[in-house]
């Protein structure tokens, strides 16, 4: 697979399928690329923790903040460069970072797998576990910023990831909640400096996963949420109060970031993501039941 051989039949088959030439088909795989990318996962996890079967939330928040951050270790130990860096020509879009695997392919087989759980039907749910990422994966070697070969290991690595986590997560969470709290916070503390190690300076998925998996540790034992219970209203309000918080924290640690000095800013960057993961996971979850917003009951 990163033999450049490999790069070059890839280069020929972006090639080919943009030979579909049309502005509306571009603007349709850049949109349907978005629907593969972080800051389109970000507020869906957010929502499905807060709004949904809480501990199912979290799984599935865990494994993809997990899934992102492993992408970005991958990315820096292979280093391959982009097509589009090789051929600008084929380049249709811009982005930055290496190329293998393909974070958005990653992603979406990690992602949709586990959101098809909520579908009633079983053909929805291998239609929603299949379709959407076929449709990304291929957006991004149409837009030239990923080879097929990116593409296809990021589909395995985010389908192993997901199929793991469906037939073991609970055996494993079983077992891991047997240790104290400060073994699993270890734990993850672990996990999360392993993949700065090999993660440069894109610490930001590693923090919050950290911080994340985290807030849901200490939340579990100081709190009992369920985020099915309560009106279509009190929903929607955690939502909309619940973003509101985070971009407005996330933007006062901004600022005060830039009056510091750059000594140990990455450490500085990776203290604000892992606040802004506790945040989400305990801090806003306390808030939503001190304001009448969570029925009671066991996760």
């Amino acid at each position: 697979m990163f033999i450049p051989e490999v790069y070059e039949w890839g280069l020929s088959v972006i090639r080919f399928v943009q030979q579909i030439d049309n502005p509306w088909v571009i603007a349709l795989m850049k949109g349907i690329s978005f629907v593969g990318d972080v800051p389109f996962y970000l507020p869906v996890l957010a929502a499905l923790f807060w709004c949904s079967n809480t501990s199912h939330g979290f799984r599935i928040a865990c494994t993809v903040l997990f899934s992102t951050g492993l992408n970005t270790a991958l990315k820096n130990v292979l280093c391959i460069s982009r097509p589009f860096v090789v051929d600008p020509e084929v380049g249709l879009d811009f982005v930055s970072g290496y190329s293998t695997p393909s974070g958005h392919a990653q992603l979406s087989a990690t992602f949709w797998p586990q959101a098809a759980e909520y579908l009633h039907h079983r053909w929805l749910r291998l239609m929603a576990a299949l379709l959407p990422p076929v449709l990304i994966g291929f957006s991004r070697i149409y837009l030239g910023v990923h080879y097929p070969s990116d593409v296809l290991l990021g589909w395995i690595i985010g389908t192993l990831l997901s199929l793991g986590v469906l037939l073991f997560w609970d055996t494993a969470a079983t077992y891991m909640v047997q240790f104290p709290r400060i073994v699993r916070i270890l734990l993850l503390a672990v996990i999360s400096v392993c993949l700065n190690y090999f993660s440069g300076s894109e610490i930001i998925p590693s923090a919050l996963f950290f911080g994340f998996s985290t807030g849901y540790v200490l939340l579990c034992e100081t709190a009992s949420v369920d985020g099915r219970l309560g009106s279509f209203m009190q929903k929607s309000l955690r939502i909309v109060i619940g973003g509101v918080i985070l971009f407005g924290v996330h933007m006062m640690l901004k600022i005060l970031l830039h009056c510091i000095t750059e000594q140990n800013m990455l450490l500085l960057v990776f203290a604000q993501y892992v606040l802004l993961g506790f945040c989400a996971s305990f801090a806003l979850p306390h808030l939503f039941l001190q304001i009448g917003l969570y029925g009671r009951s066991r996760i």
